[in-house]
């Protein structure tokens, strides 16, 4: 598949100076979330999944072998491989795919290793050619709350297959997620649905301000009360602990690791605890760390940690392209092209909206309450991928139609409805802890302790991203009242020297993680490479073969792309009605598209109906 480039055979890599190629230096739960109407079942997709640290990137990179993540006094976990139970998603695969799971005991405290421990579920698609077999590759699908055991299961359908020859490709559910002791609050989803039912995923107004505040206040309350010890040890940092815990366990001198949205947090957090642990890692869709957790100064330290990840701004380029390919495409495919300008006609619905509050609109099932939440929320969910963007001008073009701001599109009413129930119904619901986020995000993070800053902050993040400031923004409203600590959380330095160099993917225009996070970490990790995607999407995960390509090339031989190297989406937004149909009936593309909703599957709730 990578034409002359060589391949070690079993790749020790301590100690190896970076060859040179081309002229280039190479480094070889169920969901909780009940099913809403149509237009919210995307804002579950999309509402919003992502956070600063003391240090602003400038120190000089440290000499890898000073490791400081402390698992010196744990015990290696043993791992007793054996069948999937229902439980683990079971063994079955496509054709070649072999699958086994496992336990693993780590330290719950790191500070006290002979203490109390925690579980962690493990789920392997072994290596098909055992006999060239390198080693493992750690995934991580992001969220935080992701289940890297659902992800793992799809595994198959991600990497090209000189990946899948020669790793041994590994999933975990991290500490307080799905199935690794995970941190509950609730006690029923009843008492969810009592606490969330109808509360809005941000306020507009300051009596829906009180409505999300007392939510916020009884969730952690109940979080405090039910929690457990767990509540306390669910920072990246512990569980970048434990995967090194985990790679000491597969006996792999050096770590291999693909990690997406979230997971690219706990890649840096990695790369800067165990700089001498690194064989190949991947981040994509990448999180900039110190924006994560405390920021760059004091004023950011003031502001919820969502609300200067810069999120925001990447979600309104999406936007812009929205508009921009919507008009291009025409009234043909577009339906809110059909009625006008399409940001004009966006925006007036929008405002009438504000103005008038929720409307009746029919997407082929009955009449249906629509609010201003649930349009940005739907808005923010399609741009996840570059499928479905003519789905959500049909039924965008609906709710304008309802509210009186334009006529109907040219397209039927009935085609018109079907098209945006397709995407506003498409998204299942896949396993998660419905507490994760908070449980990771709010551990990880600096953030005010009142939520009147969330307040002023969504006011002025929207002045700067109109829509999407406050969607963002509202992301974390738990972290004002969360009751964790997180005494072992890691903060910076973020310069480490790694052992290996470090592959950074970006997309272009990702609505969760902008492309400017992806350039902060490859300034920060000295020797790391940046592959730019030009696309449309959270993650380039399965929507480029060039990207695919380049990630599989570096995972296997450690090569890292010439600098400068640019890969495109496969396909563009309202120009993939052809690729989307030959898609769902395509085994791998069903397994990219399963694998990447467990990647949305840690966002944060959506408005609950």
């Amino acid at each position: 598949m990578y034409g002359t480039l060589c391949e070690a055979p079993q790749d020790p890599y301590r100690g190896q100076t970076p060859s040179v190629v081309g002229g280039e230096r190479h480094g070889v739960e169920e969901d909780v979330m009940s099913r809403r109407s149509r237009i919210v079942a995307i804002v579950l997709a999309g509402a919003v999944s992502l956070g600063m640290s003391a240090t602003s990137g400038s120190a000089a990179p440290a000499a890898f072998p000073s490791d400081r993540g402390g698992t010196a006094n744990a015990a290696v976990p043993v791992l007793d491989w054996g069948p999937c139970g229902d439980d683990f998603g079971g063994s079955e695969g496509p054709p070649g795919a072999t699958f086994s799971c496992a336990w693993a005991t780590v330290p719950l405290d790191y500070d006290r290793t002979q203490g109390q421990t925690l579980r962690i579920a493990l789920k392997r698609l072994e290596a098909s050619q055992p006999t060239r077999r390198i080693g493992t590759l750690f995934i991580n699908p992001g969220g935080p709350g992701g289940s890297g055991v659902d992800f793992a299961s799809f595994a198959w359908a991600l990497f090209p297959q000189d990946v899948l020859d020669r790793f041994d490709v590994v999933g975990f559910d991290p500490r307080g997620v799905a199935r690794s002791n995970p941190l509950v609050c609730f006690r029923s989803f009843q008492q969810l649905d009592n606490v969330f039912g109808g509360v809005p995923a941000f306020p507009l107004t300051r009596s829906e301000y009180r409505t999300v505040d007392a939510a916020y206040t009884t969730y952690t309350s109940l979080c405090e009360r039910n929690g457990g010890p767990v509540l306390d040890h669910m920072s990246t940092a512990d569980v970048a602990r434990d995967l090194d815990l985990l790679r000491r366990a597969v006996g792999d001198r050096g770590l291999t690791y693909a990690g997406y949205s979230y997971g690219t947090q706990l890649g840096s957090v990695y790369a800067n605890l165990f700089p001498g642990n690194v064989r190949a890692l991947v981040v994509d869709g990448v999180l900039d760390p110190v924006a994560w957790t405390t920021g760059r100064s004091a004023a950011d330290r003031r502001l919820p940690f969502s609300s200067r990840l810069g999120s925001d701004l990447g979600a309104s380029a999406s936007l812009g392209q929205f508009f921009s390919l919507c008009g291009r495409a025409g009234p043909d495919v577009c339906a809110l092209a059909a009625q006008g300008d399409p940001r004009t006609v966006y925006d007036a619905t929008l405002a009438a909206l504000r103005r008038k509050g929720p409307v009746e609109v029919d997407f082929g099932d009955g009449p249906e309450p629509v609010s201003y939440q649930d349009v940005v929320g739907a808005s923010l969910g399609t741009f996840y991928s570059p499928y479905g963007w003519g789905d959500l001008a049909s039924g965008v073009s609906l709710v304008a139609a309802a509210v009186g701001v334009a006529p109907v599109a040219a397209t039927s009413p009935s085609s018109a409805a079907a098209a945006a129930a397709s995407a506003f119904a498409k998204r299942e619901p896949m396993p998660q802890t419905f507490e994760g986020f908070e449980g990771v995000a709010c551990s990880d993070s600096v953030n005010p302790t009142s939520r009147e800053a969330w307040w002023d902050a969504g006011i002025a993040r929207d002045a700067l991203a109109p829509y999407f400031g406050r969607a963002w923004t509202w992301a974390s409203a738990g972290c004002a009242t969360w009751p964790g600590r997180a005494d072992d959380r890691y903060t910076g330095p973020w310069t480490a020297k790694t052992s290996a160099p470090v592959l950074v993917v970006g997309n272009t225009y990702d609505p969760a993680t902008p492309y400017a996070g992806a350039q902060t970490v490859t300034r920060l990790l000295a020797g790391s490479r940046l592959l730019t995607v030009a696309g449309w999407g959270h993650t380039s995960l399965g929507y480029s073969t060039c990207a695919t390509t380049v990630v599989g090339r570096y995972l296997v031989s450690r090569v890292l792309p010439v600098q400068g190297t640019r890969c495109s989406f496969d396909d563009v937004p309202f120009e993939d009605a052809g690729s989307a149909a030959a898609r769902a009936t395509d085994a791998r593309a069903a397994g990219i598209e399963r694998a990447r909703a467990i990647v949305l599957s840690g966002l944060p709730r959506a408005p609950r109906r």
